[in-house]
């Protein structure tokens, strides 16, 4: 499959590079790459590759194109790789995943793909601020670097689920939905989606103009709850409960939601979570003033610890829960599950 792509000798642009494997040894270079591309429009890492310069009358570079797969040792590995990284970008990216490729006679290679931040600048171990220009990473100027501390002060919004017994039974979900700020500016128009995928049911506490269930988008096992606060905007590190929903999970018992927030001024973002009755059942200190705060997992993020719990309070394995979130989001998942 790596070769395959590199016979299409695609030259090294914007938002690719590629790297021969032995780079690895070199963790100033891959940082200064990868930090570079966050700053920038994100990009994709192609390590095991080596790059073939060509260059014009004058002796410049004027394009870079993929030469041969370099196969690293099968001892390198993603957490080496990971570990490499991890200590030479501040502040670290999130999001940024790690695919190894291996090759059946013994080799490795990897696919680092690496987002655009919301969190930027990120800085190299020289000290420096990169940015990608074409298949260049350059330092930036003052301005530069100033203009992406500016990029931190939007909305950054996530949401939250507490879970509640009724009745002393759990055969019904009470969940209490609130939203939370984690950005440095203002939230205004907050607005969330829940979907709750597979259900037999899905009701709203005290039902309103701002948080309601979508009739005419709920059939199928599929309800949507929609959360709207045009005149109510959501102050930086701030949160507010939008209101409880009472949930009838599937007839396997899974309960599996997701649910997709934005604002004024800030990117859409995704998130899955969700509980099975048998996990909920385990829970035994449950009660109105201790309720269940359940883990949620952005799609952008898969493969962390997080994911992890998820996965568990679910109560799925990792290759069905990987369907699941594909076939939603339609999101490339580690296979082998979180690193």
């Amino acid at each position: 499959m790596l070769e395959a792509f590199v016979d299409l000798k695609q030259e090294e642009n914007v938002n690719l590079e590629y790297k021969r494997t032995d780079t690895v040894s070199n963790p100033v270079k891959l940082a200064i790459t990868c930090s570079a591309f966050a700053n920038a429009d994100g990009g994709l890492l192609v390590l095991g590759v080596d790059e073939e310069e060509e260059q014009d009358e004058k002796g410049q570079v004027v394009r870079v194109r993929p030469g041969r797969v370099r196969w690293g040792p099968k001892t390198l590995t993603r957490e080496k790789l990971e570990s490499v990284l991890i200590s030479r970008i501040h502040p670290w990216i999130s999001g940024m995943r790690i695919y190894p490729v291996r090759k059946e006679e013994g080799g490795v290679a990897f696919l680092v793909d690496i987002p655009q931040s919301a969190n930027p600048p990120h800085q190299a171990p020289d000290r420096k601020y990169y940015l990608r220009y074409n298949f260049q990473n350059l330092p930036m100027e003052h301005n530069q670097i100033a203009a992406l501390f500016l990029r931190r002060l939007r909305p950054d919004l996530r949401p939250g689920m507490k879970v509640h017994a009724i009745d002393g039974t759990i055969d019904a979900i009470s969940i209490e939905i609130s939203l939370h700020n984690d950005g440095g500016a203002l939230a205004k128009y907050p607005m969330m989606i829940l979907t709750f995928e597979d259900s037999q049911n899905v009701m709203v506490e005290d039902e309103t103009t701002s948080f309601f269930v979508d009739s005419n988008l709920s059939r199928k096992g599929k309800f949507r709850v929609f959360s709207f606060h045009k005149e109510i905007p959501l102050y930086s590190q701030m949160s507010r409960t939008v209101g409880k929903v009472i949930a009838r999970p599937s007839k396997d018992g899974v309960l599996a939601v997701s649910m997709t927030v934005c604002a004024e001024d800030m990117p859409t973002r995704r998130f899955q979570s969700g509980i099975s009755l048998e996990f909920l059942r385990k829970q035994t200190t449950i009660t109105p003033d201790k309720p269940l705060i359940l883990a949620i997992a952005s799609p952008d993020d898969l493969g962390d610890e997080l994911t992890r719990k998820v996965v568990q309070q679910m109560g799925m394995e990792w290759e069905e829960f990987t369907r699941m979130v594909t076939e939603i989001f339609g999101a490339e998942i580690p296979p082998d599950g979180p690193g």
